[in-house]
């Protein structure tokens, strides 16, 4: 919060400082699966998931902007195979609507979405 904190017009003192979040949670657990498939030279199996959360964001110094606390989640499973890797992750796994940023200028309001439900395939090759 401001301790102190007046730009002539208004008074903001105890008002929180905008664009940071109020509080912030990670919290990620892994598994690891030793495999000794011969046939896919399948060394290893790791599955994660994960989530992170942000609290409420205030978007100006008046705290009349502001956004809920809100969580996202993912989650991955990598295959390792000696020399190469294959990992299949998500992220936003339950798609949650979130603004990165927001401000507001001649009577509009502008927003950053947060990223979407994402899904992807990662391959590594140790050379």
């Amino acid at each position: 919060t401001f301790t102190k904190y007046d730009d002539g017009k208004e008074d903001y003192t105890g008002n929180y400082v905008p664009f940071i979040p109020r509080n912030t949670l990670s919290l990620g657990a892994d598994y690891k699966i030793k495999l000794r498939n011969a046939k896919l030279n399948l060394k290893h199996l790791t599955l994660s998931i994960n989530t992170l959360g942000a609290g409420r964001i205030y978007w100006t110094e008046a705290n009349d902007m502001s956004q809920a606390m809100y969580m996202t989640f993912g989650a991955h499973a990598l295959m390792d195979f000696g020399n190469w890797t294959l990992n299949l992750w998500g992220r936003n796994l339950t798609d949650k609507h979130y603004n990165t940023f927001q401000f507001e200028s001649m009577n509009n309001r502008f927003a950053q979405r947060g990223k979407p439900l994402q899904i992807g395939l990662d391959v590594n090759v140790k050379f």
